[in-house]
């Protein structure tokens, strides 16, 4: 012990076991934070795919029409599209009457208007898949469409997981409030909501 506390007096030793143990605790905090996150998204997403398996097989065997599903976000929706489908063929869905879309021109739907070039591409009967984004919260997306005549289907209600505890976010949070305009993705916190809206 007497050769640990004098040793630890020089800068060498001491600044590696300070910063050994920020990392450990920013590690838990992290760790916790993440673990709770994909718990509640988990439950969320199986109770947004039972509703939409519902919301698809009504589509296929009673209106029998062809719908549109649109995922808005600041983003293209390749990625979410391709998951969508694949979960969907999973359960056996019959997909022949649904496509994805995404509109460039308007930024994925996220500044929808009545009098913007998009209304004439929407029917009613479309709908609206909103999932985590971390670019865009729900509230903007919806605020967004406000315009638009929309029945919820579905919505999952969750509170914000912030990641101020991890280091990095923590430095993220420091430069939106220095320079906001240096980052492309500004949220400091994650979502976990899904949510179904159908287009009246």
């Amino acid at each position: 012990m007497p050769m640990i506390k004098k040793k630890l007096k020089h800068l060498y030793v001491l600044v590696p076991v300070v910063l050994t143990a920020l990392l450990l605790v920013n590690s838990l905090f992290s760790s916790i934070n993440v673990a709770v996150n994909l718990k509640v998204s988990s439950y969320n997403f199986m109770r947004y795919k039972d509703a939409l398996i519902q919301k698809i097989d009504n589509i296929n065997l009673i209106e029998n029409n062809r719908v549109n599903f649109y995922l808005p976000g600041k983003k293209d929706i390749g990625i979410d599209a391709y998951r969508h489908i694949y979960i969907l063929k999973f359960f056996d869905m019959d997909m022949d009457n649904i496509k994805f879309e995404y509109n460039s021109a308007n930024q994925n739907w996220v500044e929808y208007s009545s009098a913007s070039s998009t209304e004439n591409l929407i029917q009613i009967g479309d709908l609206f898949l909103i999932t985590p984004n971390s670019t865009i919260s729900q509230e903007e997306i919806m605020a967004n469409l406000h315009d638009l005549h929309l029945r919820n289907i579905m919505q999952t209600q969750s509170a914000y997981y912030f990641e101020i505890p991890e280091i990095r976010h923590f430095l993220k949070f420091i430069m939106l409030k220095k320079n906001p305009n240096s980052l492309v993705h500004q949220m400091i916190y994650r979502e976990v909501d899904f949510a179904i809206y159908e287009i009246l």
